[in-house]
């Protein structure tokens, strides 16, 4: 995960829907991932279309913290927000709670939100900086989201 400086603002909040099912979306990877799935993009990690995806009306926010050793460690998106032509994801990272046990299974706690492009205003080339609960910035990464 990359460290930078703290993001505290207030913006426009931004409607979203997490998948109940985010399965069909994993892309193997041992590190954490954060990715902004567009219908432009998405091929580019993806051999067909993932289950449910509406690329035309939306866009994907995709969040994953990598390869974790047991079902105790969550991930999971709690606010976006828009200003001008940033967009902040607000990340929740779950560890697991001391002193309870967990099977030793490999995970990858994984979660995926989708925003109608409709919402963002404006649109085109933005910024999607998404952000640890307590304003550590994961990743920064430039998309053109369409009309």
């Amino acid at each position: 995960m990359k460290s930078g400086t703290p993001i505290c603002r207030r913006d426009a909040s931004i409607p979203f829907r997490l998948l109940p099912n985010p399965g069909s979306w994993a892309i193997p990877s041992p590190e954490a991932l954060f990715l902004v799935l567009t219908e432009e993009n998405y091929q580019k990690y993806y051999h067909v279309t993932p289950e449910g995806a509406d690329f035309i009306q939306n866009i994907y926010l995709l969040a994953c913290w990598g390869i974790k050793p047991n079902p105790g460690y969550k991930i999971s998106i709690s606010q976006i927000a828009q200003h001008d032509r940033e967009v902040i994801i607000r990340i929740k990272l779950i560890e697991p709670e001391p002193l309870k046990f967990y099977p030793q299974v490999i995970t990858r706690p994984l979660m995926v939100a989708e925003v109608a492009k409709a919402a963002l205003s404006p649109r085109g080339l933005l910024t999607f900086i998404f952000v640890a609960e307590k304003g550590l910035e994961l990743a920064r990464l430039e998309t053109n989201v369409s009309a």
